[in-house]
């Protein structure tokens, strides 16, 4: 009986049963691009006061989250490479595998950005040649905002192959394919 009470108690006052979850935006993911050769920023959320680990490429730094369950660290600058691991522990873990050190892009503009490579001259032929397991494409949705935002919507990383480059960005493709080939990175 005392616990039904301290439950209904506790559901109409409004405490939470539950622990914030261990969460990053969403611009981290598995077969993520982390930008090489400068000190990478991994930021999100957590239970207030949560102690995290970050573990990257044998190095480990620590941090708490503060009051309102933010928290941030640097990890050092590396060069192009990978695959490799990202974990994060705390009251809760999550792990991203096949990250890859390399150079980030961001394409944006309009109707011509949009356009997808199925769309492109010579489709079929550029589609089939597409296996670049070292390019990584990233969707974010579209959302305006009159404010600052703290996550963009969007499905994660994917491999580059034919099976996933249809419907992306034809500038975005083969502007990547192109550095991929000059810089000799990711």
């Amino acid at each position: 009986m005392r616990s039904a009470i301290f439950a209904f108690a506790m559901f109409f006052t409004g405490i939470p049963f539950t622990h914030a979850q261990l969460r990053l935006p969403q611009v981290f993911s598995d077969h993520m691009v982390l930008q090489r050769d400068i000190p990478i920023k991994i930021w999100g959320w957590a239970d207030k006061k949560d102690k995290l680990t970050i573990v990257f490429q044998g190095d480990t730094v620590y941090t708490t989250a503060d009051k309102k369950g933010n928290w941030q660290v640097a990890l050092p600058s590396y060069p192009a490479g990978g695959p490799f691991e990202l974990a994060i522990f705390g009251k809760q873990s999550l792990t991203f595998s096949n990250v890859l050190l390399g150079d980030v892009w961001i394409c944006s503009g309009q109707s011509n950005m949009e356009w997808p490579l199925k769309a492109s001259n010579n489709a079929a032929e550029e589609i089939g040649s597409a296996t670049y397991p070292r390019i990584r494409l990233l969707t974010v949705d579209k959302n305006t905002s009159a404010t600052p935002r703290s996550d963009m919507a969007s499905s994660g990383w994917t491999v580059c192959s034919p099976h996933t480059i249809s419907d992306f960005s034809a500038v975005a493709y083969f502007l990547a394919e192109k550095y991929m080939k000059i810089l000799m990175c990711p």
